[in-house]
C-alpha cells in the first residue's frame, strides 16, 4: 500500500466530513488507507463515520488521550509505505497527497515533507520553521514583540519570513497538521513522544528525524486548507501550547535549576497574557455582537 492517512478527531463532525470527502481527489492514484482516531466524541462523530465512510477504519478511544498519543495508535496500525497526519479541520487540495509521496520517493533523504498549508481565505498559513531557541518564547508569529518590531532578526530567523513559501525547501519542521512520513523513519525513529498532549509534538519528531540522519522539507506543490477558525482559541489550548512549550525546553535545553525555573517563570507569564488576550477578545465580541442587535 503507498499510503496510510492518520486523522485524530474529537467532536466537529462536520469538519471530519468535509476532510473526508477530500481525499480521493488529493490520492488520485496512490493506493490508500484512511484510519480515523477518535478522541471521545460527543456529537455522534463516529456513527457518522460508520454510516458515510464504512471504509474508513475507525479507532475509538473513551476519552481526549490527545494528539500524539491518538496519532500514534493510528500509526502503529498503519501499513501504507508513507504515513501521513493530518488535523480533522481540513481540506486537502486535488493531487496533493499523490505530489507529496511523488517528491518523497524522488528524495530518499527526506523523511518528513509537509505542503503549503492556507487559510480560509486563501493567504498562507506558515507551516514550515526554524527550530525553536530561547528568544523564540518572546518573537514568535503571536507574540506582541513580533507584532510591534515585524522585521526583528529573531522573528525573521524563526518564522522564516524572508522567504515567500513559494518554493521547495529544506527546512528545520514542518506542521503536524499536514505531516508526511517515511515508514522507514517510523521503524527508526519511533513514533510521537506522547509527553507533548497537544503543540510541539511536530518540532519534537522533526528534531528527532534530523539528528538520525534525515531531512525534512516543504513542497509547497501540495496543499491544504487548514479552517483554524472553528477551532478558536480556548484556555485549555493555550494551557497545552505552554505546557509543551516548556518540556520542549526541558528536553533539549535545560541549563540548570536557576535557569529552568526564569524559563518557567517566563512561559507562565505569556500564558497568563495569553488569557487576559482571550478575555479581552470575547469582551469585545460580546459588546459588538450586542451594538448590532
Amino acid at each position: 500500500m503507498d499510503l496510510s492517512i492518520v486523522i485524530p478527531h474529537l467532536n466537529r463532525k462536520e469538519l471530519l466530513e468535509r476532510c473526508l470527502c477530500s481525499i480521493p481527489q488529493a490520492v488520485a492514484e496512490l493506493s490508500y488507507e484512511t484510519i480515523v482516531v477518535d478522541n471521545g466524541s460527543k456529537d455522534g462523530s463516529q456513527q457518522r463515520v460508520k454510516e458515510r465512510f464504512p471504509h474508513v477504519s475507525l479507532l475509538q478511544n473513551k476519552k481526549n488521550e490527545g494528539f500524539s498519543r491518538a496519532t500514534n495508535r493510528g500509526l502503529h496500525g498503519a501499513r501504507g509505505e508513507y504515513c501521513l497526519c493530518i488535523n480533522n479541520d481540513t481540506v486537502l487540495s486535488p493531487h496533493s497527497l499523490e505530489t507529496l509521496v511523488s517528491f518523497m520517493r524522488k528524495h530518499p533523504e527526506a523523511g518528513v515533507s509537509g505542503g503549503k498549508i492556507l487559510n480560509r481565505d486563501g493567504t498562507l498559513q506558515p507551516s514550515a520553521r526554524s527550530f525553536p531557541r530561547i528568544e523564540t518564547a518572546l518573537f514568535n508569529r503571536s507574540s506582541l514583540l513580533s507584532r510591534l518590531f515585524p522585521q526583528n532578526p529573531f522573528s525573521r530567523r524563526y518564522l522564516l519570513t524572508d522567504w515567500d513559501h513559494n518554493s521547495v525547501r529544506e527546512v528545520d519542521w514542518v506542521s503536524g497538521s499536514f505531516f508526511l512520513i517515511r515508514r522507514e523513519v517510523l521503524q527508526k525513529v519511533g513514533c510521537f513522544d506522547e509527553r507533548f498532549f497537544l503543540y510541539c509534538e511536530d518540532v519534537d519528531y522533526c528534531k528527532r528525524v534530523k539528528e538520525a540522519g534525515y531531512r525534512v522539507f516543504y513542497v509547497p506543490e501540495a496543499q491544504l486548507l487548514h479552517d483554524t477558525g472553528y477551532s478558536g482559541k480556548k484556555v485549555s489550548t493555550l494551557f497545552f501550547h505552554h505546557q509543551s512549550m516548556y518540556r520542549f525546553y526541558k528536553k533539549y535545553e535545560a541549563r540548570g535549576p536557576l535557569w529552568d525555573m526564569t524559563i518557567l517563570g517566563g512561559i507562565a507569564l505569556r500564558f497568563l497574557a495569553g488569557i487576559s488576550l482571550l478575555a479581552t477578545r470575547k469582551l469585545f465580541d460580546r459588546e459588538e455582537h450586542g451594538s448590532s442587535s
